[in-house]
């Protein structure tokens, strides 16, 4: 949860991510086959270090740890779009809708994998869907704005981003 709220800027990013890296270490201390520490430092390799190779390395641990874990394509796919590989970004995060349909935040990834290969129309029908399952979805109207902005909707994007109610978000995706 500490990553999340520095995401948000609720906690300064050096301290909360550095206090988040540490809780997952502790985890890995007392056990070190706790999938979801392997998920929160998958994480901090790639929000916050950067470290590709590192977040990746966590993936695949996390796939030896737990092979049939329906979250790992999802993770896969934020990877795989963090990169720019947004083919098989979509091909993840797909293959994450059909094991969990009412989850926002896997369609929210795969319209930023959408976006990011330019295919701005299914973009914004996998934003709308990641607010129609979670109105208040944070940054959903920003980039559903966003990507009606990138069709040349812009009547239609300055009104949806109205509706974001994350000022950054706002403010940050037009």
């Amino acid at each position: 949860a500490t990553d999340i709220f520095t995401d948000i800027g609720i906690v300064e990013p050096a301290i909360g991510y550095e206090t988040a890296r540490q809780q997952a270490q502790h985890a890995l201390d007392l056990s070190p086959d706790v999938f979801y520490a392997h998920v929160a430092l998958m994480y901090l390799y790639r929000t916050y270090d950067r470290n590709w190779s590192a977040a990746q390395g966590e993936l695949d641990e996390m796939r030896r740890l737990e092979p049939a874990n329906a979250d790992l394509p999802l993770f896969q796919g934020i990877l795989d779009w963090t990169l720019g590989r947004w083919a098989p970004a979509e091909s993840q995060l797909r293959t994450a809708i059909n094991g969990s349909p009412l989850f926002p935040d896997t369609y929210f990834n795969l319209g930023i994998a959408l976006y990011g290969a330019k295919r701005f129309p299914e973009a914004e029908a996998a934003f709308r869907k990641t607010l129609e399952l979670s109105p208040a979805f944070i940054f959903g109207n920003g980039y559903l704005a966003k990507s009606l902005l990138a069709q040349g909707n812009i009547d239609a994007a300055l009104s949806v981003s109205e509706f974001e109610k994350n000022e950054e978000g706002r403010l940050a995706y037009l």
